[in-house]
């Protein structure tokens, strides 16, 4: 079986402040259809 193939949808810049700097949050999504094959 392969692994569902999850897509970056979004990427809210410098969202967090981790270890001294500014990092982004990459937001990324399945449809159903792929997650049920």
């Amino acid at each position: 079986m392969d692994s569902p193939g999850f897509e970056q949808e979004g990427r809210i810049r410098r969202d967090r402040f981790i270890d001294g700097e500014y990092v982004d949050t990459v937001k990324y999504g399945l449809l159903r259809e792929a997650w049920l094959e």
